[in-house]
Formats: C-alpha cells, sequence, structure tokens
C-alpha cells in the first residue's frame, strides 16, 4: 500500500526525535532521549512543505554519503524566497499532477496539525535507519545535522510497512513526500539530488510513462541489398501490447548474452501470436556503439539520448545493466523480473506474466523475495510434497481472508479491518486511541513460496541457519528488514499455515535476524552472491546503486546489477 493510504493508521503517531544542536545535552540513544527532542511524525508534516526520508544504514561505510549534498540541499530550499517557493513548488501544483483528491473524513488534529503554513519550512530531513540490529548507544547526533529528525526503533512490522510504503530499494536513498497529500513524489532521490544539489527542481517530480515514451522510436532493417538501415515510427502507432523494456550496453559481455537469451524468446512468443514487443533503452557509450548495437536487434528502441536513460531508469527503479521489466497495455510494471520471466516461459504459457497466487521457490523466482515479504514452505521436495504444498497453499489463497500480494500494481484503496491490531501501540507517544483508524486488510501483503527439487532450495534452509530442522517447515522471511520468523507447530498444513499469518500480520510472533552467509561460491551451478542478493545477505548498498551524475549514457551506469 501506497504511504498516504497507511499514513493515518500506521505512521502518524511514529516517534521521532530531533537532532539537537552543537552543544545541547548528549543522549544516549533516540529511545532515552528527552521527551522535549521526541516528537511525532505527524508534526514534522505539519511543519514542512516536504519531507525527505533519509534511509541510510548505519553500520555501512557509505551511510552519510548523501549528508553534506542533503545539508546542502535543505539550506539552500529553507533559506529561499518564499513566494517563489510556493509558486513553483505548491501543494495545489503537486496535487494537481498526481489528480489527488482529499478525503472527506475528518481527522483528528493534534497541536502539531494546527501549525500555521506562514510558520512552514520548505524541507525536513527525516533519517530512518534500516540496520537490522542498530547500535543502541548511538545518539541521535550520529544520524545527520542538526534540525533533522532521526526516526525511534520501531517494531518489525511497522518498519515493514513504512519501508515499503517509501518504495526502499537499498541505501543510502531518499524518498520524497510531499505532506498536505502525504504522496510519495519519487523514491528515487538520491540520483536527483545528485544531479541537482541545489534542488533547482525539487521536489523531482517525475514525468509519467506516456510523456516519456512520446517521440519516436527507431527498429535496424534490411535493405534489398543486403545492408541495414534504421527507420523511425512514432511511439503513439505502436500497437498496444504488452512490453518489455530492456537496459543494456554494447560494451558490457553480460548484456551480450541477456540480448541473445532475449532475441530467442522474442521470437518464439511472436510466432505462437503473443502481442509482445521489446523496446531497447541504451546505456552505450557513443552513438555511433549504439547503432550497431541496434543492428543486431529483432525490435524497437529509443533514440539515443541520456535524459530519457535518466528518466526511465527513475521510473522503474533500475540500478545497474543488464535489466529487462515487463508492463502491461497502459504502461504499468508488470515484474521488474524480465529476463527470469521469459527463462523460464520462453513460450509465453503464463503471458502476460502477471503475480501468481503461489511461486516454486527455483534459480528463476528467487529474485522475487526482494519484493515483499515472503512466506516459503519448506518440504523434502518429492513429488507428493510438491503436490501437497500447492494444495495447501492453494486453500489459503482462495480464503476470502487471504489478501494477494501485487507488487508491481496500485492498491485499489484502504479496506478497514475491525478486528486488526494495530501494531504501532506500543510506540507512539499519543496514547488516545478513540478515534485511532484500524489497519488495512492488504497493509501487509505476503507473497507464497513452495520448495520442489531445485538444489537452490537446500541452500536457502541452510542460509537462513535452518538446516538441521525437520521439514515440513514454514518460515516467514522479510529482506527489506533482515528479519525472519519461523512456525513452531509442529504439523502444517492450510489452518496452521492460516493462523501464523494472522499472527504475522497483527505482529504477535517473534522475529529473529537473517544470519549471516556461509562461504560458498556455487550452489548448483548459482553464484553465491546471486542467492545473498536476494536474502539480503551482507548486502554491500554501494554496489547495487547508479552513483553517476554524469550526464553521459555511460557514466549513468558505472555499477552493473548482478
Amino acid at each position: 500500500m501506497s504511504f498516504d493510504e497507511l499514513f493515518d493508521s500506521c505512521f502518524r503517531n511514529l516517534p521521532v526525535v530531533r537532532i539537537p544542536e552543537p552543544g545541547a545535552k548528549e543522549k544516549k540513544s533516540p529511545s532515552n532521549s528527552s521527551l522535549q527532542d521526541l516528537t511525532t511524525l505527524d508534526h514534522v508534516f505539519a511543519a514542512s512543505r516536504f519531507v525527505v526520508f533519509h534511509l541510510i544504514r548505519s553500520g555501512s561505510r557509505n551511510s552519510d554519503e548523501l549528508a553534506p549534498l542533503l545539508k546542502q540541499l535543505v539550506a539552500a530550499r529553507n533559506a529561499g524566497d518564499e513566494t517563489e517557493k510556493r509558486s513553483s513548488s505548491s501543494p495545489a501544483k503537486i496535487r494537481r499532477l498526481f489528480s489527488l483528491k482529499r478525503k472527506s473524513k475528518k481527522k483528528k488534529k493534534d497541536s502539531a496539525s494546527l501549525a500555521s503554513l506562514s510558520e512552514q519550512s520548505e524541507v525536513a530531513v527525516v533519517v530512518v535507519d534500516v540496520e537490522p540490529q542498530p547500535d543502541s548507544e548511538k545518539g541521535p547526533d550520529a544520524f545527520g545535522e542538526p534540525g533533522w529528525y532521526v526516526v525511534a526503533p520501531l517494531p518489525h512490522l511497522t518498519k515493514s510497512r513504512l519501508l515499503r510504503s517509501l518504495k526502499y530499494n537499498c541505501p543510502p536513498s531518499l524518498s520524497i513526500v510531499e505532506s498536505a497529500s502525504r504522496q510519495l513524489i519519487t523514491s528515487e532521490g538520491r540520483r536527483s539530488l545528485l544531479d541537482d544539489p541545489f534542488g533547482q527542481h525539487f521536489p523531482w517530480v517525475e514525468p509519467s510513462p506516456v510523456e516519456i515514451f512520446q517521440g519516436n522510436l527507431l527498429r535496424s532493417v534490411q535493405n534489398a541489398d543486403g545492408s541495414r538501415s534504421i527507420e523511425s515510427i512514432d511511439f503513439s502507432a505502436l500497437k498496444r501490447s504488452v512490453k518489455g523494456i530492456y537496459f543494456a550496453a554494447n560494451w558490457y559481455p553480460p548484456c551480450k548474452q541477456m540480448g541473445r537469451q532475449l532475441a530467442e524468446a522474442y521470437e518464439k512468443l511472436r510466432k505462437v501470436g503473443k502481442d509482445f514487443e521489446i523496446i531497447f533503452c541504451s546505456s552505450d557509450r557513443s552513438k555511433e556503439s549504439f547503432e550497431q548495437h541496434l543492428h543486431s536487434m529483432p525490435w524497437f528502441a529509443f533514440p539515443f539520448d541520456s535524459h530519457k536513460l535518466s528518466l526511465l531508469s527513475r521510473l522503474y527503479g533500475i540500478s545497474g545493466i543488464p535489466a529487462f521489466v515487463i508492463i502491461d497495455e497502459n504502461n504499468e510494471l508488470i515484474t521488474k523480473h524480465g529476463r527470469n520471466v521469459l527463462l523460464e516461459d520462453p513460450m509465453g504459457r503464463n503471458f502476460p506474466w502477471r503475480p501468481k497466487p503461489f511461486y516454486e521457490l527455483n534459480e528463476f523466482s528467487l529474485c522475487r523475495i526482494t519484493d515483499l515479504p515472503s512466506l516459503i514452505l519448506f518440504t523434502e521436495g518429492a513429488p507428493e510434497d510438491v503436490l501437497f504444498s500447492t494444495q495447501v497453499l492453494q486453500t489459503i489463497t482462495d480464503s476470502p481472508q487471504f489478501q494477494s500480494a501485487s507488487p508491481a500494481t496500485t492498491s485499489s484503496g484502504p479496506a478497514e479491518d475491525e478486528s486488526s491490531t494495530n501494531a504501532l501501540t506500543e510506540s507512539t507517544t499519543n496514547s488516545e486511541s478513540s478515534e485511532e483508524e484500524t489497519v488495512p486488510k492488504n497493509a501487509d501483503p505476503l507473497q507464497l513460496f513452495y520448495t520442489g527439487d531445485d538444489p537452490i532450495c537446500d541452500h536457502i534452509l541452510d542460509s537462513l541457519g535452518l538446516s538441521d530442522a525437520e521439514l515440513p517447515l514454514v518460515a516467514i522471511v522479510d529482506v527489506s528488514i533482515g528479519f525472519m520468523t519461523i512456525c513452531d507447530k509442529p504439523d502444517v498444513g492450510d489452518v496452521i499455515i492460516s493462523d501464523f499469518i494472522a499472527s504475522y500480520k497483527a505482529g504477535k510472533l517473534e522475529m529473529m535476524p537473517i544470519p549471516s552467509s556461509r562461504n560458498t561460491t556455487k550452489v548448483g551451478g548459482i553464484p553465491m552472491k546471486v542467492i545473498e542478493k536476494a536474502l539480503g545477505i551482507n548486502q554491500s548498498p554501494s554496489q547495487q546503486s547508479i552513483g553517476a551524475s554524469d550526464s553521459s549514457p555511460g557514466a549513468q551506469q558505472k555499477t552493473v546489477a548482478v
């Protein structure tokens, strides 16, 4: 669910600590700061026009990488002319861009909600530490600059909701929220800040897919004499269809391998009549290299344009090459794991590859664990075990109480659950609950997996420290926060798993950190680093993000994804 849909029930009363000015009394940690430094996220939103969530991992070497630029941005925006700021980036303008509708339901107002607009600052910074086990001895001033805020330690379920709603991928990152509407403007603030350090285009509202796609597409065609030339058509003339957006460069060998794999699948899909098109987005280092690359492809390409590359990378959260995302006829994301989808299903039996009720855990589906919290039903993997697993999970997903997980689609809106428990109760400073909203039913979507005979399944068990566990076994793994929980019931069935899910969503289960990695290079031919990335084990943020502000296409992809 989106940030604005969860704000009132989950985030309004989150405790945050204001980083004190130099010379103020030293505090040991956010959790024991004095009451004068402790406030709520609602207060921060009432006192500022835009809130920048700075998501860091305190234990990593680059946790403060963005702090100097962010400090510069905040100073520039908050010191600027107020009239100019209101005309260029007003909440009304943001709402028009997002076609927002204000809720008619009256909301409870606390003292912070009565703050005068004239007293608002332009930008507030809220630091969120995503470290699974942060250093409790660190004071708030270790997380940023005076005047910034630090989110106090949160229950695991609340932290997971917050990171998902901010579309957190890897630290350090910046997510920008407009205060009046609580609308997430962008989760790609890191790249925007590197390109625009003084925030001249802040809050970096991104164009819609239609706006980005408009213009010409190019395609290589063979002439009568055997030579090749490039023809151009307008995007609007392209047949309405499911599309794959392929991010690659001619200079990087893994892209050539992926290109060959995609070409084989593309031809098979076209032969069986699937309405599927691929559009290439180039990270080549020159126009000549781009054209050479294009001549080897049977599909369309966006023109060689570093600006369009940047916009598309931000739109779909592309942090390295090669990458392949699949979008539907309305240009909405179906999956960011397009390569694995085509390798597993080159004949398009599951076209257009929308989310399934549950998946077999194998080399193709492993990457999906990074999308959402995941329930995994581990068995020995024999045919009868697989039949048992699919029957159990089918029964669960057919239940009207189960909320399916669709990470690539937008929620239709919050649904109130009178029996749900607000997991924030223990961490809020407002004890008045008479008007608190209940947590929506679909606030905590789960993906479901079962294990078969793929050798990767045994290694996942080992990586989670469960190699000696008696099977069948059920676990919920949340990579975003680095924690998991195990069902302690001796028997496994649809009733037990349903109760396990209900207890998880109510925040009643004991969570434990995902164990550290083992020293293995490959499992079943799959590189260990791929498995570690999927499980979030010993992940190096600096190796997963595009860290360049260089305007050249080649510089935009200085690091490449596994």
